[in-house]
C-alpha cells in the first residue's frame, strides 16, 4: 500500500481513480480493509449502502453529462461500468470518457481482476444504462463518486475520514 500511496502522490491527476478502483478492487494490505463480501466481483447482497449507490448515481447522471459536455474547470470524468464477459462480472472504471453518440465511449482504467487483464486501457462503447456511477473533480473535490463512498463507509473510519480529505470526496 505504501508503493501505491507514493505513486498517487506523484500523480495526482488519476488519484482518485486508482483510489476509487483499490477500493473496489479489494485491496487486502493493513492499510484498509475492504469486507471479504465485496470480494467476488464487488459487492455483498446485503450491502444496501453500496446497492443504494447507483441508483443516486443514476439520478444525478444528467448533471454529469452536462458537466462532461461544459467541464468549466472539472476534469477526470470517469464512469464506473459492470462488465460481463463469458459469465464473469466485474465492476470497472474507465478514464478518460467521452461522449460517442447516444452513449459513451471510455478506456478501462483499472486492471481486471475476475475478466481478462488484457482489457486494462481498451476504450469501450457503454450506453446510460450501463453507467453505475460516475465522477470527476473541480476545484480540489471529487464530485460523484458513491460507490467509492459506500465502500469506505466499511472502513476504519480513521482511514475513512483520511481518504475523504486526501481525495476531496463528499460522502457526508
Amino acid at each position: 500500500m505504501t508503493m501505491i500511496c507514493a505513486f498517487l502522490s506523484r500523480c495526482p491527476k488519476y488519484a482518485f481513480v486508482l483510489m476509487a478502483a483499490i477500493l473496489v478492487s479489494a485491496c487486502d494490505s493493513g492499510d484498509v480493509s475492504v469486507p471479504a463480501s465485496h470480494q467476488k466481483w464487488g459487492v455483498a447482497e446485503d450491502d444496501h449502502e453500496w446497492h443504494q449507490a447507483p441508483a443516486d448515481a443514476n439520478r444525478s447522471y444528467p448533471t454529469f453529462i452536462e458537466r462532461l459536455r461544459k467541464p468549466d474547470g472539472a476534469t477526470g470524468f470517469s464512469v464506473k461500468v459492470l462488465l460481463t464477459v463469458g459469465g464473469k462480472k466485474e465492476y470497472l472504471w474507465l478514464n478518460p470518457v467521452r461522449l460517442d453518440g447516444a452513449g459513451l465511449r471510455g478506456t478501462i482504467n483499472n486492471r481486471p481482476v475476475a475478466l481478462a487483464s488484457s482489457m486494462y486501457g481498451q476504450s469501450i462503447e457503454i450506453r446510460s444504462d450501463d453507467v453505475v456511477d460516475w465522477m470527476y473533480q473541480v476545484g480540489g473535490k471529487t464530485i460523484g463518486a458513491r460507490t467509492a463512498c459506500a465502500s469506505l463507509a466499511k472502513v476504519d473510519p480513521e482511514a475513512r475520514r483520511a481518504y475523504i480529505s486526501k481525495y476531496g470526496l463528499q460522502c457526508e
